[in-house]
C-alpha cells in the first residue's frame, strides 16, 4: 500500500536539486559545491542539506540509484507530520474528535496529500519539523526545559531542511521565549543533569551551521538568493536576473489547482474554510487562555509571512504546506467550540445536547468532503514515469563519454558530467554563432542537450545558442524527440 501511494512520478525540482545532489554524494562520497542547474536554483549543492543527505542515504541503503525509491520519503514525513498535528491538538487540551478532524482537514487539503504521494518535493520534511516544534513547545508532560530543548532541536532541523523555515524564525523564537522562558535562564534540568543554555546554544549552532558554511564557502548564507546583497561566488547578477520569477496571485488561497494548475499544486479550500474559521474562533475566544492565544497568533503571523513572501517575492502554492498541519489544528478546535456552544445554549435539554454534540463531527466531515472539489484525486490510480520518458534519458546516457551542456533541470537522469547553460557567462556575451561554438569548445563541451520547455525565450532573446544549434557548420543533430519520445522538444547535438 505504501509503495503504491509513492508511485507518482518525481517532478522537475526534486530531480534538479535533492535527488541530483543525493546521487552525487552517493557516487563521490562528498558534498558538491558547484553543480549547476537553472539559475534560480543555481548550484543547489548549497541548499539546506537534510533532504539531499536522506536521498544519498536511501541510495546507499538500497545500493542503487532510483528516483522511485525516494518517493517514499515525502510520504513517511507527511504521515508523521499528521501524527504530530494530532499530538499538538491533544497537548492544547483539544478532544480526540478535534484531533482526528484536524488530521482529516490536512488530508483533504490535497496540496498536502499530493506532496506526500511521491512528487518528490521536500515540503513535508520541513513541515514535520515545524509541527514537531509546535508540539514540543506546547507539550505539558516531562520537564518544561527538556520539551523546550526538543522544540529548539526540531526547528534547527527545519532550518537545515529548507530555506522556507527562515520565514517562520521570528514568530518561533518569540513563541519559544514566551512559553519556554526557563530555557533562557540558568536553570537545571533534572533529566539531563546539565544546564539548558549550553544545549540551547548547541542547537542554535546546529541550525545556523549550514548558513555559516554557505557564507564562508560561497559568500551568501542563503545562496544564491541574496546575490544582490552578498558578493556570492559564481553568480553573475546580469544572467541570473534574466530568469523569469514565478509569482502566485493571492487567489491561490481559494483556487483549486489539483487538476487545472501545475501538476504538484492542489486545493486549499478545506484549510481556508475550516482552518480559517477555527483560527478566527481561537483569536476571539482564547484571550484568557495564554497557550491557545500564543498558538493562534503564531499561526496568523507565520501565515502572513509565507503568503506575503510568495505573492511579493515569488514562489509557489506549495510553500504554504509548512503551515497546513498548524492551520488544520485550528479547524479541530472548531468542533470543540461548536459542541461547547451547543451545550451552553441547550443546557436544559441534555438529550438534545448529546445528539447535537455527536452530530457535530459527522456533519463537519460530510461538509469537508463536499467542499473539497478535488476529493476525486484520491481515487486516481498510481502511475510511474512513462517508458518513453525513461527511454529518452537512456538514449542520451548511451552517448560516448563527454561533457553535456544543458538547460534541462532533470540532471538526476544524466550520467555524463554536466555544465548548465545558465552557468556559462561567455555564452551570454558571445555576439555570433562562432563565438557560441568557441565558448562551448573552451568549456570542453562535447554535447548540447537543449529542452525547449525550459526558458527557451531567454536563450532566444539573449544568446545566439539556438542559431548555433541549427548551424551544421558547428553542430550535428544526433537525435531529437519523435513519436517514440513525446516530450517537450528535446534535441541532442554533437559539438563539432
Amino acid at each position: 500500500m505504501i509503495q503504491s501511494l509513492a508511485s507518482t512520478p518525481i517532478l522537475d525540482d526534486p530531480l534538479a536539486v535533492w535527488l541530483f545532489l543525493g546521487k552525487q554524494i552517493y557516487l563521490s562520497g562528498r558534498i558538491p559545491v558547484y553543480y549547476g542547474n537553472a539559475a534560480d536554483i543555481s548550484w543547489s549543492g548549497n541548499y539546506p542539506p537534510i533532504p539531499s543527505f536522506i536521498a544519498a542515504a536511501t541510495f546507499l541503503f538500497l545500493n542503487r540509484v532510483d528516483a522511485f525509491d525516494y518517493g517514499l520519503i515525502p510520504w513517511l514525513y507527511g504521515a508523521v507530520g499528521l501524527l504530530a498535528a494530532y499530538v499538538l491538538v491533544r497537548e492544547l487540551n483539544g478532544s480526540r474528535r478535534a484531533a482526528v478532524f484536524a488530521v482529516l482537514v490536512a488530508i483533504f487539503t490535497t496540496i498536502y496529500s499530493m506532496q506526500m504521494m511521491g512528487w518528490g518535493y521536500v515540503d513535508t520534511v520541513v513541515t514535520f519539523y515545524v509541527t514537531a516544534f509546535l508540539a514540543f513547545t506546547f507539550m505539558k508532560s516531562v520537564s518544561s526545559e527538556q520539551n523546550g530543548l526538543f522544540a529548539a532541536l526540531s526547528f534547527a532541523l527545519a532550518m537545515l531542511s529548507k530555506y522556507d523555515a527562515l520565514l517562520l524564525l521570528i514568530p518561533s523564537i518569540l513563541l519559544l521565549f514566551l512559553l519556554r522562558r526557563s530555557l533562557f535562564r540558568s536553570s537545571i534540568t533534572l533529566s539531563w543533569n546539565t544546564r539548558t543554555l549550553p544545549w540551547l546554544a548547541a542547537f542554535t549552532i546546529l541550525g545556523v551551521s549550514w548558513y555559516i558554511r554557505n557564507w564562508a564557502v560561497v559568500g551568501d548564507p542563503v545562496y544564491p538568493f541574496l546575490y544582490n546583497i552578498f558578493p556570492a561566488r559564481g553568480i553573475n547578477p546580469g544572467i541570473i536576473s534574466l530568469v523569469p520569477i514565478y509569482r502566485e496571485p493571492l487567489s491561490i488561497i481559494w483556487s483549486d489547482a489539483t487538476f487545472t494548475g501545475l501538476t504538484n499544486e492542489g486545493n486549499l479550500w478545506p484549510l481556508i474554510t475550516f482552518g480559517g474559521a477555527g483560527l478566527f474562533s481561537l483569536l476571539v475566544t482564547a484571550m484568557s487562555k495564554r497557550r491557545l492565544l500564543a498558538f493562534s497568533l503564531w499561526t496568523l503571523a507565520s501565515l502572513c509571512s509565507l503568503l506575503g513572501f510568495t505573492v511579493l517575492h515569488g514562489g509557489f502554492e506549495r510553500y504554504v504546506i509548512v503551515l497546513v498541519p498548524a492551520v488544520s489544528v485550528c479547524s479541530g478546535f472548531l468542533i470543540d467550540h461548536i459542541a461547547l456552544a451547543r451545550t451552553r445554549h441547550f443546557a436544559c435539554n441534555t438529550t438534545l445536547v448529546n445528539v447535537l454534540s455527536k452530530a457535530a463531527g459527522p456533519t463537519l466531515l460530510l461538509a469537508l468532503i463536499l467542499i473539497s472539489p478535488s476529493s476525486a484525486y484520491f481515487f486516481q490510480p498510481p502511475h510511474q514515469p512513462s517508458a518513453d520518458f525513461l527511454s529518452w534519458w537512456k538514449q542520451v546516457n548511451r552517448l560516448p563519454p563527454g561533457i553535456v551542456a544543458t538547460n534541462d533541470l532533470r540532471l538526476f537522469y544524466l550520467d555524463h558530467p554536466v555544465v548548465q547553460l545558465y552557468n556559462m557567462p561567455s555564452l551570454f556575451t558571445a555576439n555570433s554563432t562562432y563565438r557560441v561554438w568557441q565558448a562551448l569548445k573552451n568549456t570542453n563541451v562535447s554535447y548540447v542537450y537543449f529542452n525547449a520547455r525550459f526558458d527557451q525565450d531567454v536563450f532566444r532573446a539573449h544568446t545566439f545558442l539556438l542559431q548555433t544549434l541549427g548551424n551544421s557548420s558547428y553542430m550535428t543533430l544526433l537525435f531529437a524527440n519523435d513519436s517514440r519520445y513525446p516530450s517537450y522538444g528535446e534535441g541532442t547535438y554533437l559539438v563539432k
